[in-house]
């Protein structure tokens, strides 16, 4: 249950406060209360079967908590606003208000540098999980070791084990996949033979792990990916935490994708869609249904693929996550080289890689089906004009490579057979 009430009588009310002089003790009463309320949804925010609701209701009272982080600005109640950004971080990812979300942790983190360690800690790594999500690799490196030096140093293996998986996935972002898989490593060990409780903290790491295993497209690298997202799977249904068990369908139909089986690619991506729109967390369903249009695209569903790419590249743009951005320009030009469009092909692939150069790539496997797109479309290219329409795509200011990318996207709907 809540209140509500007119402005008028809000502002009435208000006046009647101010006239009494209650207005800070109601305003700190208020901001107590709203900081019970996000720590007691932040455990509810990480893949299970509540998740959803919690998620809506801390939608329904955004205002409430945006006054409350104002006043705790306002009067310099420096580690309460630190409490509600830690307990807030995960709600800015899944929802996906990650610029609100790190500008709220930056100040946060600035009004309190000696606040409870236990929160800056865990205020760092919202912060390198909201950098992720924007495709900031050197924000999110920087904030995620932060994070992980404040946990070590407070000997917290849980959130340390989390981190190491967060700080893997950043290092991934930069290019370095040595190193992300020693992190990725690193975090598999502390979570072995934890159990349940420690379910998403170990399937989390054993799903993108087998992402990063698949990238690579070696024969013992995908076994060893299969091994992993099969375990990530069976935890995630142990734990019945769905987030787990989407993340490890999206590996697997990747993996069913590359061994040629389209249908149970196509399965295990649809069910991985689902489940994220079971729980409401939004760039899990944009990494699942980007993989599903490159499903679709190689089972010959082209209108399909034009529509999961083309609604996948306005969301991924108007979120910022860049690298989503980059996936899904490959994609529409892929899908133009399916149309015997070579040109459009040229400069959408080259402005997606101009982008990936400075974002990084998609952190589901997608570089392989991407590389196969590539060579199949320079081998039916001429030379020079491939060349010339790529110098042009890498100069092509981005808002033009997405309309483009969106009309290639439309002219294949608009040819699907009757």
């Amino acid at each position: 249950p809540r209140v509500g009430m007119l402005e008028t009588i809000r502002e009435y009310a208000g006046e009647r406060l101010d006239e009494g002089g209650e207005v800070e003790a109601v305003r700190a009463r208020h901001a107590a209360h709203y900081l019970a309320l996000a720590e007691r949804a932040e455990p509810h925010l990480w893949g299970g079967a509540d998740q959803r609701a919690w998620v809506a209701r801390l939608d329904t009272e955004r205002d409430n908590l945006r006054a409350a982080l104002g006043w705790a600005e306002e009067r310099g109640e420096a580690e309460l606003g630190l409490g509600l950004v830690a307990a807030l971080g995960r709600f800015w990812f899944i929802d996906g208000r990650t610029s609100e979300g790190r500008d709220r942790l930056e100040r946060a983190l600035a009004a309190a540098p000696l606040g409870s360690a236990a929160l800056r800690a865990r205020a760092l790594f919202y912060m390198g999980l909201l950098a992720t999500q924007q495709s900031d690799r050197d924000g999110a490196m920087a904030s995620a070791e932060a994070s992980l030096a404040l946990f070590r140093a407070l000997g917290d293996a849980r959130w340390t084990a989390m981190v190491l998986g967060n700080l893997a996935h950043a290092a991934l972002n930069t290019g370095d996949r040595e190193r992300a898989a020693a992190l990725f490593e690193e975090s598999l060990a502390l979570s072995r033979g934890r159990g349940e409780a420690w379910g998403f903290v170990r399937g989390l790491p054993l799903a993108l792990f087998g992402w990063l295993l698949l990238g690579r497209g070696e024969r013992t690298a995908v076994r060893r990916a299969a091994t992993l997202l099969e375990e990530a799977l069976a935890l995630g249904r142990t734990a019945r935490n769905a987030e787990t068990v989407a993340l490890a369908q999206i590996g697997l139909g990747w993996a069913a994708h590359y061994a040629g089986d389209a249908a149970r690619g196509t399965a295990l991506l649809e069910e991985a869609v689902a489940q994220f729109g079971a729980i409401g967390t939004y760039l899990g369903g944009l990494d699942a249904r980007l993989s599903l249009g490159w499903v679709s695209l190689r089972a010959g569903e082209s209108a399909r693929a034009a529509g999961l790419f083309g609604a996948g590249l306005v969301l991924a743009a108007e979120r910022g996550s860049q690298a989503r951005v980059v996936d899904a320009l490959r994609g529409l030009g892929a899908l133009a080289a399916r149309r015997g469009e070579p040109g459009c092909t040229a400069r959408l692939f080259a402005a997606a890689d101009r982008l990936c150069e400075t974002v990084g790539p998609p952190p589901y496997p997608s570089g392989p089906a991407y590389e196969h797109a590539l060579a199949a479309a320079r081998a039916e290219c001429d030379g020079a004009a491939w060349a010339a329409a790529w110098a042009a795509g890498r100069v092509l200011p981005l808002e033009e490579a997405i309309a483009e990318a969106l009309a290639a996207g439309a002219a294949a709907t608009a040819a699907r057979p009757a």
